[in-house]
């Protein structure tokens, strides 16, 4: 069984009367010849059996006026928003209690809520597979007129359920709390919190120690707890536990948050005193003195480094394993590198004074750039969190972004496109310069040689437009049969061929919570997605079109003026002039169909409601706006111009 606390409304709406008819006049039947049966109890309660087999029971003096007690109760605290109390305790498909048993429960449970005394409704309904008593209760108290606030109301009447499961032995099912919520195990960024992971690991071990007849000591805690690399310190006037997370910072809780057994008083109860742990030294292998911390490291590594240099198949993992095995670290420090120990601050030395090897220059011609050590993360918690479902989606995201490079990087580009424009006129200027050159060496001065100068002079631009030209045409043209594709488009392709990560990515975009705030449909265009525009009025009109990083596409005049922008869901129209307008309305019907939504100024508007219907009469386009004012408009000015279109025109 499970109890469900319904939202309350704190917009001063609430009515005890609509929730009566929901819970006992809906059900009623007039139809029925069976009449309500009431039994009064002793301790003044009500039981109604009604016509159609629904129980409720109260505490009122009638079922009838049941609504004028509870408001004229109310009315003595005019300013509370929500004076209904409504919850739900609900039984497993496999239980059957009876009613006086489902009763008996629904009273238990508003007097463990504090609710003893006050005016209260239950309804038992059976229209589901889960039987379930409705409890409406008036928080205000009919004799003292306080309003009474249930504190921890879910952790309250889950602990209730859990103990009628076992007093009757009801089917368990789970109460929920901050071990069992989803919602609670993760941070605002999914990610594992550490008094979830706590909970998890920590709780199952601790309290075992706690609970045995032969009382552990403080060791015993420190030494369960360092297996788990966590540790159990003062903060405060309490305890915390401690350890470090996978981004390198320390995290700390407070032992009573992970359990209640856990708080400072109730362990020094059970162990005394608290005790720190004892402090570790820590490694001394290497002296704090420069001379004699570089000779300790050269008899130590001195022989191993000279066998790693020797081997063909080294490698920056290799060095950086063999550095760790003796307590050291390999880290560049300005334009080399430095060995230094690895748990603490200490001495350093240069790399290269141990051996020649160990220059940075050396290691980098022989291994490639340097790499630092690629250690796991510090402790178990950051371990675990690395496996959380958030770090997998960032993961996918990564490869998929890695993939996107990689393909972008093989597709032309309009850089790549001003590279190759640039090395060809490079090309061609060197040409020219060299028989330019062999001009002045055999040729004499003279009219004739300066007549033959102006000509390469003018062959050089001629060659310089006519490969800019070709290369331009050649780069359109491999953009129209095969156009690069932006991020979006591309994860979306991939997604279509089945690829994992693009179709988590895909889904990711779907899901409303990130939807963008700004989504919205733009001056000229329908709410129904990202579709490529249709590209025959551009080319009418001789725009060109530019793609950006984000995805959005501008079209520009011949003369570099920005005129439509694309936006996710329809176009934005920078310039509003006759001729833009209906070449946008053109784009927008190609693109989104017949059905658009027009915002903007009025000017705007008359202007594209021109427009449409200019389109309608040269070339067939029936078009229909969502705004009806407008589509009002557009029709009345379709049948004033429909008898001038249909008009022959005249010869002359």
């Amino acid at each position: 069984m499970i109890a469900n606390v319904c939202d309350r409304r704190r917009d001063g709406k609430s009515s005890f009367r609509t929730l009566k008819e929901y819970l006992v006049d809906k059900l009623r039947s007039d139809e029925l010849d069976a009449e309500d049966q009431e039994v009064l109890k002793p301790d003044g309660t009500v039981i109604a059996q009604l016509s159609t087999g629904v129980s409720v029971e109260h505490n009122g003096f009638d079922l009838d006026t049941l609504v004028q007690e509870f408001e004229s109760v109310v009315a003595m605290k005019p300013r509370v928003e929500d004076p209904i109390y409504h919850f739900v305790i609900s039984w497993a498909e496999g239980d059957d209690p009876g009613d006086e048993t489902m009763f008996s429960c629904a009273r238990e449970a508003v007097e463990r809520l504090g609710l003893g005394g006050h005016q209260y409704l239950s309804a038992i309904h059976r229209d589901t597979d889960n039987p379930h008593v409705h409890v409406a209760v008036n928080r205000v108290n009919p004799d003292t007129y306080k309003v009474k606030h249930p504190y921890n109301d879910y952790y309250t009447l889950g602990q209730l359920m859990t103990e009628l499961e076992d007093r009757h032995g009801w089917a368990a099912t789970p109460q929920g709390g901050p071990e069992s919520k989803p919602a609670q195990r993760a941070d605002a960024h999914g990610d594992l919190t550490f008094e979830a992971w706590c909970k998890t690991h920590v709780v199952p071990v601790m309290k075992p120690l706690l609970e045995r007849e032969q009382s552990a000591s403080w060791s015993e805690i420190h030494q369960v707890l360092d297996a788990m690399d966590v540790e159990l310190v003062e903060h405060g006037q309490g305890l915390v536990f401690r350890t470090v997370s996978d981004t390198g910072t320390a995290v700390a809780i407070k032992a009573s948050a992970v359990h209640e057994r856990f708080s400072r008083p109730r362990l020094e109860r059970v162990l005394g005193a608290f005790e720190a742990a004892s402090e570790e030294p820590q490694d001394r292998r290497y002296p704090e003195d420069p001379q004699a911390f570089a000779a300790a490291v050269k008899d130590a590594l001195g022989e191993r480094i000279a066998r790693w240099s020797g081997r063909s198949r080294s490698d920056w993992a290799s060095l950086h394993r063999l550095m760790d095995e003796h307590g050291l670290q390999l880290t560049p420090c300005g334009q080399g590198l430095t060995i230094s120990p690895a748990n603490r601050d200490g001495p350093q030395m240069a790399a290269s004074k141990l051996n020649r090897a160990l220059a940075k220059s050396q290691l980098e011609a022989r291994l490639g750039p340097y790499e630092p050590p690629k250690k796991a993360p510090g402790s178990a918690y950051a371990r675990d969190r690395q496996d959380t479902p958030r770090r997998t989606a960032l993961d996918a995201t990564e490869r998929l972004q890695r993939r996107y490079r990689a393909y972008r990087a093989e597709r032309p580009t309009y850089r790549s496109l001003r590279r190759d424009i640039g090395r060809s006129i490079r090309a061609i200027r060197a040409e020219v310069r060299a028989e330019r050159q062999e001009v002045y060496e055999h040729m004499p001065p003279g009219l004739v040689r300066a007549a033959y100068i102006q000509e390469l002079n003018w062959q050089q631009a001629r060659r310089i437009q006519g490969e800019r030209l070709r290369l331009l045409r050649q780069f359109n043209a491999q953009q129209e049969a095969d156009a690069t594709l932006e991020w979006r488009e591309w994860v979306e392709e991939q997604a279509k061929r089945g690829d994992g990560d693009a179709i988590q990515q895909v889904a990711t975009w779907h899901d409303p919570r990130h939807r963008p705030k700004n989504d919205r449909v733009g001056p000229a265009g329908a709410m129904v997605g990202y579709i490529e525009l249709a590209p025959g009025a551009e080319v009418l009109l001789g725009w060109e079109r530019r793609r950006r990083r984000n995805g959005l596409c501008d079209l520009y005049t011949s003369g570099g003026e920005r005129v439509v922008t694309q936006q996710r869901n329809g176009l934005k129209l920078h310039r509003t002039d006759d001729t833009t307008v209906t070449a946008a309305m053109q784009l927008a019907i190609d693109t989104y169909g017949p059905e658009l939504r027009l915002t903007g100024s009025d000017e705007f508007k008359r202007r594209a409601i021109d427009a449409l219907i200019k389109l309608e009469v040269q070339g067939g386009r029936h078009v229909r706006l969502s705004d009806p004012e407008l589509q009002e408009r557009l029709e009345k000015q379709q049948k004033v111009l429909a008898p001038v279109a249909k008009r022959p025109t005249k010869l002359r």
